[in-house]
């Protein structure tokens, strides 16, 4: 071999000791740093989700129907500060303009809600909540006696009502899951579940959600967008109080199944029998067992109206035994952060 071949050989040798090295080093940095950030600790404790029930002590039995293999929830997971300004007057005014509303609001103040802005004009009537974000329209263009037009079907529905939110700019469907079609009839106090056939309205509700996860609340009325249809598929009226705007933090740990097991009493019923059973009708009943069949993990709106950051939550699928009614659905709700991050 050649002396310039020996120098040829060195150099590439040399060469491969540095990629070499520089490749060990980049693959040693990317574990560290990955196990760094799946084992972050959050530097503070968090204030446990304000979870409301008119039911808040059980004299029966939490049951669990579930093993640890059957947890199926993830160790950690984000917890969202939301936006708490206020819709400023430009943004409402922009709203109403959407929804053909061309007048100035009036102005009112609610105790709890702050500043109400109101348009009552001859297309309809539209209320909105700055602190909140709540939009509630009612239209008066639309009719409510196309009873002998057959209903689209519900795909077709849950489309137009979409399309509407986004024409309209009143929100981005991407984050949207359909939950439900009621369908009803107005009457002078409110409106009247009916079925299909009977109906001249449907209401479509919409469920928010973030990171694939649904967000639900303790209160029915709220978390929502409710977009209200009739024969013809013409808007007749919407609510929306949705987040819509949330800013990530940082990831907590989640309650393992032992801790759940723990931890359980501070579960809080929600729904009976899928909303047919008040849980007002329950508050001094005494329920016997509760059996929790399924747990799926959800993002809580809450109702309190302080809230600042939205966070994950344990929905219980479970059953009731009460006054000799066996096996009613029932969903509870629980903190899912981990006890030892939480300000009780």
């Amino acid at each position: 071999m050649t002396m310039f071949e020996k120098l040829k050989s060195k150099k590439f040798l040399v060469i491969g000791i540095v990629v070499l090295g520089f490749t060990i080093f980049g693959v040693v940095f990317f574990i560290v740093s990955q196990k760094e950030k799946q084992t972050k600790i959050p530097e503070a404790k968090i204030n446990a989700p304000k979870i409301s029930s008119h039911i808040r002590t059980y004299e029966g039995q939490i049951k669990i129907n579930l093993n640890k293999s059957q947890y199926k929830i993830p160790k950690e997971m984000l917890v969202y500060r939301l936006n708490t300004n206020p819709l400023d007057i430009n943004e409402a005014t922009k709203i109403a303009n959407n929804l053909s509303f061309v007048e100035e609001p009036l102005l009112a103040n609610d105790i709890l809600k702050g500043r109400v802005l109101i348009w009552d004009e001859d297309v309809g009537f539209l209320r909105i909540i700055p602190t909140l974000r709540i939009i509630d329209y009612q239209s008066n263009s639309v009719s409510t006696t196309t009873i002998f037009q057959n209903f689209a079907s519900e795909n077709e529905l849950v489309t137009t009502a979409k399309e509407f939110l986004v024409q309209k700019n009143l929100y981005s469907t991407q984050n949207l899951s359909f939950k439900k079609a009621v369908y009803i009839n107005p009457g002078y106090e409110g409106f009247s579940i009916t079925n299909k056939d009977s109906a001249s309205l449907v209401e479509l509700s919409f469920r928010e959600k973030i990171d694939n996860y649904d967000i639900v609340s303790d209160d029915e009325s709220i978390a929502s967008i409710r977009v209200t249809l009739n024969r013809n598929s013409e808007v007749y009226s919407l609510y929306v109080d949705g987040i819509n705007q949330s800013i990530p933090t940082i990831f907590y740990p989640i309650k393992n199944f032992d801790e759940f097991k723990a931890s359980v009493g501070e579960a809080r019923l929600q729904i009976i029998s899928e909303g047919k059973i008040g849980l007002v009708k329950l508050s001094n009943i005494k329920i016997d067992q509760i059996i929790v069949n399924n747990i799926d993990i959800a993002y809580l709106q809450e109702s309190s109206g302080t809230q600042t950051t939205l966070q994950p939550i344990l929905v219980l699928e479970s059953s009731i035994d009460f006054q000799g009614q066996n096996g009613v659905p029932a969903t509870l709700f629980m903190p899912a952060i981990s006890q030892e991050f939480l300000n009780n």
